[in-house]
């Protein structure tokens, strides 16, 4: 008969009623794996000895293939800060305070080749990055993002935005998004419309400029705290040009990235616990 010790989490798991037969000193997953015994590839993985006991891998130990090497450390992968930009190369990893983990997988690109006449306009370079651990738990969750559309998008708590690329490399902001919990007063709500033009040279009343969804969706609405200078938050406008926010209490500095003439106007606001803001913006192209 075979004896299954099912170790889940660093805690072992069999019936009272079952004997457990341990051999040669392996009792947990570490030991069975640093024994030679055969490991799959699932996440987490598992490790079985030739007696028939099987070992699963410790939520704490290194992560799948997909994130993090099975050779790497914790200290071979630079953790960074939430709202911070973090620029990733292929196959890059970080991680967060929450034991969050970030790794580039590739970088896609739409765009037409320099030497080459394309018969489409426009075009984008796509990261993809894959994330696990921290509010994700142990499924790999792969985050899509483009420089034209789904510049920013939300994941089991977090808000990625992708801010730039090359071909080479993507700058990444993960932000913690706040669960609004108005008994308590901790947050309040925020939202606004922009309004972008001129968007051609002439407009007539009878033959009226079409507006892309690209003039808006490729703008962000930037929160800066109260000092004007540290970068809080960013979310990339829908395509008609709308924004929905939910803050802490407290005094912020809104901007418009990318605006149209010059850096973009900044406009304050305070938010107040449970209670909704509106804030607008007007942004001039230039277009003339």
């Amino acid at each position: 008969m075979i004896v299954v010790v099912l170790v889940i989490y660093g805690q072992k798991k069999v019936s009272e009623s079952t004997p457990v037969v341990v051999l040669n000193n392996v009792i947990t997953f570490t030991e069975c794996k640093n024994s030679g015994y055969p490991i799959s590839e699932t996440y987490p993985e598992e490790c079985r000895t030739p007696d028939g006991v099987l070992f699963i891998q410790m939520i704490d130990e290194p992560a799948p293939d997909t994130v993090m090497s099975a050779t790497s450390t914790t200290s071979e992968i630079q953790t960074v800060n939430f709202n911070s930009a973090v620029t990733l190369k292929d196959g890059d990893k970080v991680t967060f305070s929450d034991n969050l983990f970030i790794s580039l997988s590739e970088i896609n690109s739409s765009l037409c080749p320099s030497d080459v006449q394309c018969v489409w306009a426009g075009g984008q370079l796509s990261p993809l990055f894959l994330a696990t651990g921290g509010e994700i738990g142990d499924e790999v969750k792969k985050v899509s993002l483009g420089t034209v559309v789904d510049s920013a998008i939300d994941v089991a708590g977090y808000t990625f935005t992708f801010q730039s690329a090359t071909l080479d490399e993507a700058v990444l902001v993960v932000s913690e998004n706040v669960v609004a919990n108005p008994d308590k007063g901790e947050v309040g709500f925020l939202a606004g419309h922009v309004t972008v033009g001129p968007v051609c040279p002439v407009e007539r009343v009878d033959k009226p400029c079409v507006v892309a969804t690209e003039v808006y969706t490729s703008r962000n609405i930037v929160v800066f705290a109260s000092d004007q200078n540290t970068f809080e938050k960013s979310l990339a406008l829908d395509s008609a040009g709308n924004y929905k926010l939910t803050l802490p209490v407290g005094t912020y500095w809104l901007q418009i990235q990318p605006a149209g003439i010059g850096a973009g106007e900044m406009k304050e606001v305070t938010i107040t616990s449970a209670y909704s803001q509106t804030v607008d913006f007007d942004i001039d192209t230039g277009i003339r």
